[in-house]
């Protein structure tokens, strides 16, 4: 839904008398009203940005530290992938592990011999060697040729010793039963039986243990466990073209892995996922893992799954929009030290009605990159976090989140009606709360609050270089009966600094910076359609539309400086504050600074109060050389259109055209008052008006006149837009 917002002029009047009830005249006056303004309190003013705490981290071991946003090097992140990015590994038993320089072996190197150098001396083993005769007795000297004759009543501790070679077979592995392979490029399992019950590996009791194999393109899942005594302890294990689910833990089942490679999991029945828990538990170290569909899925309210220097990559085969990891129902997923490394149309991590738990992570190219949904019971904590290249950085949709120390970055567009957003929270019941968070080069809002969020954002900055084409949004925007309390933000180059959209915003310390200049849309802050905005410490800086907006809106400012307008399309707009449609504006300690067209103003209706206001340098419209040469503005502060103002120690200094502009049935009264320097002292274009509304202990001196009743044509700017996510 776009909704235009128009500055509505009038230029509605007839001659009042020039000088009627003003002390002294034309360039001179009174020394009544002389300047009693307070100036804003803003501690930061003169550094020129509040203290925000930037997103920092301190990277693991191996990984490298980044600064993805150029223009804001105090921005840390850490990458786990060298300068040169995640090698491309070609041989069977390689992968390229986070924190590592490239690819690394799984596993011990093959031995000159048959079976592992390293095999245990403290415990019974059985050896086994495809191919060997029949009648083995398990020895070294007349080892089993099958896995199974070496498993069939294995006492606990017993170590089964694979000689290189390939075997298939599926083995179930009875308590403390450890299948220990030669090595893992040449120590292959498989089953050429289909089966969804079974895996080529399965575990009948705790204590078992699978290492330094390889399972290539069984029939089966490579490792099926089931029910509460199936425990497996894997280590240095790749597994490759499995179907349906190459690691299947369920029912209470437990699996520990270290040093864990899963590629290329094929769709069978729908389904391809990498390594599931379903109502089990999976603790994953040192790993890759791949599939078709879904790497990393976890089901059920006791299902839990915990990854620790891990990556989760594509495949070569991939479905579109499906999760890298995909947490559902009642189950948990925690995630540290990690890496998501997903194509543009592929989901990162997705939550519904579950827990997710992020630390020290990077997710990189997803559509989404992590998405919690659900009714208000999901749950997300998450500490740096690097969200890079993606539509949607991180989102919240019904549930809790909590966010620290998260980048997010390059939240390009999606299909012509989206829009890109780095963080963002919706749903009644909602709450986020996100800390030192910095988001750049969102092509729509890079921070969204939406649909009952209760959200509170400290520590904010947003940085959005010019876009080719002006796709920028807002760099805050909180609409739809959600509300939002903002410490500490910092927004440059964005399109509208700030917005509350018919919702209540608190903001307190706030810097608005160089927004575009393309269309006319760029204001620093916007209370919009019923919002209630309250900031408290802020600067505009470099606007191109105008500082602060207010439509059918409330919006109390304390302690705001507002400078150098810029202007925008063809030399239009760059003023202070506006109320209008029946909006409201109250402010105090506001400095406003060589705005174009005007400093403040109210019209269509709406009440502007201004008490210790200071407005310098009301300049013209940048078209008054050009296409509005008569209508190029330049005033300190107006009342237009049935509105109302309220003046009360204001100091307006060097307006171009007219100190204080009153017209059609509007209202405008001034008290304990400095007007100097303008052209104009007060154009009042009212009939009638009462002019002793203006004289209330009121200087006017300095100016070319003190007061003019002569019709002045003013422009029509153009409409402002604004669409909500």
């Amino acid at each position: 839904m776009a909704v235009a917002l128009t500055v509505a002029w009038s230029a509605a009047g007839s001659a009042c008398g020039d000088d009627a009830g003003m002390a002294g005249g034309a360039d001179g006056g009174s020394d009544a009203g002389a300047s009693r303004a307070a100036e804003p309190d803003i501690p930061w003013l003169a550094a020129g940005a509040p203290p925000v705490q930037l997103p920092h981290a301190v990277c693991p071991a191996g990984w490298r530290e980044a600064h993805p946003i150029a223009e804001e090097p105090g921005v840390t992140t850490c990458d786990p992938w060298p300068a040169s990015g995640r090698a491309a590994c070609t041989a069977v038993d390689e992968a390229h592990f986070v924190g590592e320089p490239g690819c690394a072996r799984v596993g011990p190197p093959c031995p000159a011999g048959d079976w592992a150098e390293d095999l245990p001396t403290d415990r019974p083993v059985r050896y086994v060697k495809a191919g060997a005769p029949a009648g083995g007795d398990g020895t070294q000297a007349r080892p089993f040729a099958r896995i199974g004759d070496a498993t069939t009543g294995a006492a606990a501790g017993t170590v089964v010793a694979l000689a290189k070679g390939r075997y298939d077979s599926a083995v179930s592995l009875g308590s403390g039963v450890t299948l220990w392979g030669a090595c893992v490029s040449e120590t292959v399992l498989t089953s050429s039986v289909v089966s969804f019950t079974a895996g080529v590996v399965t575990s009948r009791g705790p204590g078992a243990g699978v290492r330094n194999v390889r399972f290539d393109a069984p029939a089966r899942s490579a490792i099926y466990l089931d029910g509460a005594a199936a425990v497996l302890d894997v280590e240095a294990v790749v597994v490759e073209g499995a179907p349906h689910t190459a690691v299947h833990v369920l029912h209470g089942a437990s699996l520990t892995a270290r040093s864990l490679v899963v590629r290329g999991t094929r769709v069978v029945s729908g389904q391809a996922f990498g390594l599931a828990a379903q109502d089990a538990t999976a603790e994953v170290t040192h790993a890759v893992l791949s599939a078709d569909e879904v790497p990393v899925y976890v089901d059920g309210a006791t299902g839990r799954a915990r990854l620790v220097d891990t990556a989760l990559v594509e495949s070569a085969s991939v479905v579109p929009m499906l999760a890298r990891a995909s947490v559902l129902p009642g189950a948990t997923l925690e995630m540290e030290r990690f890496s998501v490394d997903t194509g543009p149309d592929i989901q990162a991590i997705a939550a519904q009605d579950a827990h997710l738990v992020l630390t020290d992570g990077v997710v990189r190219g997803s559509v989404l990159g992590v998405t919690v949904i659900g009714t208000g019971a999901s749950t997300l904590r998450a500490e740096r976090l690097w969200l890079d290249g993606g539509r949607l950085g991180l989102q919240v949709l019904g549930g809790t989140g909590d966010v620290q120390d998260c980048v997010a970055t390059s939240a390009r567009s999606g299909a012509a009606e989206l829009r890109g957003h780095g963080i963002t929270c919706f749903g009644a019941g909602s709450t986020f709360v996100a800390r030192r968070i910095a988001v750049s080069r969102a092509a729509g809002t890079a921070v969204v609050a939406g649909m009952g969020c209760e959200a509170t954002f400290e520590d904010v900055l947003i940085h959005a270089p010019p876009h080719p084409a002006p796709t920028l949004s807002e760099g805050i925007m909180v609409f739809q009966d959600a509300s939002a309390a903002i410490d500490r933000v910092i927004v440059r180059g964005a399109d509208k600094g700030l917005v509350a959209w018919g919702t209540r915003v608190r903001v307190t310390d706030l810097l608005v910076a160089d927004s575009a200049r393309g269309e006319c849309t760029a204001v620093g802050f916007f209370a919009a359609e019923g919002g209630d905005l309250a900031v408290a410490r802020a600067l505009v800086d470099r606007a191109a539309t105008g500082g602060g907006f207010a439509r059918t809106s409330t919006l109390r400012v304390t302690d705001l400086v507002i400078r150098d307008g810029q202007g925008c399309g063809e030399g239009i707009h760059g003023e202070g504050l506006l109320a209008l449609e029946d909006a409201m504006i109250d402010a105090s300690r506001i400095r406003i600074e060589r705005s174009r067209y005007f400093g403040a103003g109210s019209s269509a209706r709406s009440t502007l109060v201004l008490t210790d206001a200071t407005i310098i340098d009301a300049r013209p419209q940048l078209c008054a050389g050009s296409t509005c040469a008569a209508t190029g503005g330049g005033v300190g502060v107006l009342s237009i259109a049935a509105s109302n103002a309220r003046l009360s120690r204001v100091r307006i200094s060097g307006a171009a055209l007219c100190g204080l502009l009153v017209s059609d049935s509007s209202g405008l009264d001034v008290a304990s008052s400095d007007v100097s320097g303008a052209a104009i002292g007060a154009c009042v274009q009212r009939a009638g008006y009462d002019v002793a509304r203006l004289e209330n202990d009121v200087a006017y001196h300095d100016n070319g006149v003190n007061l003019q009743a002569t019709e002045l044509p003013l422009p029509m700017p153009a409409d402002l837009a604004l669409t909500p996510p």
